[in-house]
């Protein structure tokens, strides 16, 4: 894939696109404002380093904007090259590219991204979407939003 000449073995990863993949992937989707406040809080969100990684890592084939009716935010999704990448550091949970997003969910996703960033600040670490819960546990009727 070459996009704009950025093939994905010639971007290098960092920890930090590991970490902002692996959350896109288990939030299912997160807005662009919630990526740059979560991991380039000191950059301007227009020009700043945030959106150009962001850019490259779509031009690599690891995320894609998503575009949702109304007054929604503009999203990332997950592409192929983030499931393969995050499946080689076991963070992939089976779950599969999205094509479309269930927009009624977007405002209470993003919530939860919200407040699974304020308990981090708080220093809990352990957080389980409801997503990634699903995806292992079988035998529950009912499934919290995180755990």
């Amino acid at each position: 894939m070459e996009a704009a000449g950025i093939l994905p073995e010639n971007l290098v990863l960092v920890d930090r696109d590991i970490q902002v993949m692996r959350y896109v992937n288990e939030h299912k989707y997160l807005s662009t404002r919630q990526i740059y406040e979560a991991f380039w809080p000191e950059s301007p969100e227009r020009n700043g380093a945030g959106r150009q990684r962001l850019e490259k890592l779509e031009q690599a084939g690891y995320v894609k904007k998503y575009s949702p009716s109304g007054k929604l935010p503009m999203l990332f999704i997950v592409r192929k090259n983030c499931i393969e990448t995050l499946k080689e550091k076991g963070w992939d949970y089976e779950f599969k590219e999205l094509n479309e997003v269930d927009e009624s969910m977007v405002e209470h996703n993003l919530k939860l991204f919200h407040i699974r960033k304020i308990f981090e600040a708080m220093g809990v670490k352990e957080w389980i979407t409801e997503r990634v819960f699903r995806s292992q546990e079988t035998t529950r009727l009912w499934f919290p939003d995180a755990v």
